[in-house]
């Protein structure tokens, strides 16, 4: 078949023409850092296990700590550094407020 014979390819809004791969830039720039307004740890006599509530903006998280009823503050406060960490957020140590 001679190359003036074959279709030329049209650009459309749902399939466009990229360049290879190899060619395409890449968006490397780090995502924005998201940050937790306050942090709230408190025990749930449901499940028997602490809760952590991450608050940022009008977001709220939940997620489950495995420490015992008796914990200290101290384990409790790393406990929820560490969730909040995992979960992509900063924040300040002053935001975490324990209720028994």
């Amino acid at each position: 078949m001679p190359e003036a014979a074959r279709a030329q390819a049209v650009p459309s809004a749902l399939f466009p023409i990229f360049p290879p791969c190899g060619r395409m830039p890449l968006n490397l720039k780090p995502e924005a850092t998201m940050r937790a307004d306050r942090v709230e740890v408190s025990w749930d006599a449901a499940t028997s296990n602490w809760l952590i509530r991450i608050v940022a903006g009008e977001e709220a998280i939940r997620r489950r700590a495995d420490q015992p009823k008796s914990a200290d503050d101290a384990s409790l406060r790393s406990a929820a550094e560490n969730i909040v960490k995992d979960e992509g957020y900063e924040m300040d140590a002053a935001a975490i407020s324990i209720r028994r």
